[in-house]
């Protein structure tokens, strides 16, 4: 580190000097976080100790010869650490909430409330040994905890978030904590105020959207700068039904769907026609018969349409985009294009771009697609 740095982190007082000491120091850079404001974090989401915030007090002193207090690091550390979640990797949905720090105290000379006040005189007569009477020798089976303790899914967000009406479709992907809350917390049995905005959305509420959200297998991914949720696969849709969409319906009136009444011509037989056997009909009459009474022009056996399109990959890991032509499957309910595995890669219409898209997120979609795409590059050189 320069020395310029150093001396200007020497020469700072205070909460002022670790807030530059976090924000300037490589060895305190990026290594703490906030959530929401009310507590630290480490990068790997666990809660900062006093033990820790000891170990930068010391730091401080042996480094820049400065003197601080527990309450100095705190609020630094605060003051300039990131918000948990921000960067790659940190998942807000494992951050368990804090406990609390301080247990209610009670004196042996307070008197107890009525509830909570107990009979004093023993029930148990002379003649019995209440010590022994009841003794076992059986020793208790004491039973070792299993997992880790923290917020369990909620059974009724589930069933709701999977069944019914309001049930989560393809048209949700990318939705927000904020809606998630909204539309499936309870927050009169909680008893929370309703949120406004995604700051105001309570720390028990993340944690329990959180939890239920990971049981059924969505997480949060960024997408354009926002975070959103989206399911591991699409087998999460596979009992949907078709997504309508109202734009795209013809609304007919309901003469063009009925058949109009033929109105009864008297037809005239004269000598000539009785002769020829046959009466001839009206004109009207041949021009109704000939005319197809179906309301619509045309149809199609139902297949998706087909067409090679330039489709925009763009890799969130290395933070780059290509342009490839494709050949992209119209399907009712989305856009995709099928892989070298036959596996269906749903793509997106960036209105600013002006192009299809295809949002890469993980290393695995990153080794199969651009594998595929050296091996077309190979293939053509040839």
């Amino acid at each position: 580190m320069e020395q310029e740095t150093t001396l200007k982190i020497s020469r700072a007082i205070g909460v002022r000097s670790v807030f530059l000491a976090a924000r300037l120091d490589p060895k305190l850079v990026n290594r703490f976080f906030h959530m929401q404001g009310e507590f630290l974090l480490d990068q790997y989401g666990n809660q900062v100790t006093k033990r820790t915030l000891a170990d930068v007090m010391v730091y401080m002193a042996g480094q820049y010869s400065q003197s601080v207090t527990l309450e100095d690091v705190q609020l630094g550390l605060l003051a300039s650490s990131k918000e948990y979640g921000e960067m790659s990797g940190q998942d807000v949905t494992k951050v368990e909430e804090p406990k609390s720090s301080e247990e209610p105290v009670r004196f042996i000379d307070e008197e107890p409330d009525d509830d909570e006040a107990v009979e004093m005189e023993s029930t148990v007569n002379d003649e019995s040994d209440w010590v022994t009477d009841d003794y076992s020798e059986d020793i208790p089976t004491i039973h070792p905890s299993k997992g880790k303790p923290g917020v369990k899914p909620d059974d009724d967000m589930i069933e709701r978030m999977t069944t019914g009406e309001y049930r989560l479709t393809r048209d949700d992907v990318h939705i927000s904590t904020l809606d998630l809350a909204i539309r499936f917390y309870d927050f009169i049995g909680n008893d929370l105020a309703r949120p406004e905005t995604d700051k105001d959305v309570q720390h028990k509420v993340k944690l329990a959207l959180g939890s239920t959200m990971k049981a059924l297998g969505w997480k949060k991914r960024m997408r354009k700068g926002e975070w959103g949720w989206h399911p591991n696969d699409e087998s999460f849709f596979d009992g949907d039904a078709p997504v309508i969409d109202p734009d795209a319906v013809v609304l007919r009136k309901r003469d063009t769907l009925i058949e109009n009444d033929i109105e009864e011509t008297q037809v005239d037989v004269t000598t000539d026609d009785i002769a020829n056997g046959l009466p001839k009909l009206s004109e009207k009459d041949d021009q109704a018969s000939s005319e197809d009474d179906l309301p619509w022009d045309d149809f199609t056996d139902g297949s998706p349409d087909k067409k090679v399109e330039s489709v925009c990959f763009i890799n969130m890991i290395e933070g780059r985009e290509e342009t490839e032509k494709r050949e992209l499957v119209f399907g009712q309910t989305y856009t995709f294009f099928m892989d070298d595995d036959g596996i269906e890669r749903m793509v997106e219409w960036d209105q600013n771009k002006s192009s299809w898209v295809f949002y890469i997120e993980d290393s695995d979609q990153h080794e199969k697609v651009f594998t595929e795409r050296w091996e077309r590059v190979k293939m053509s050189q040839l």
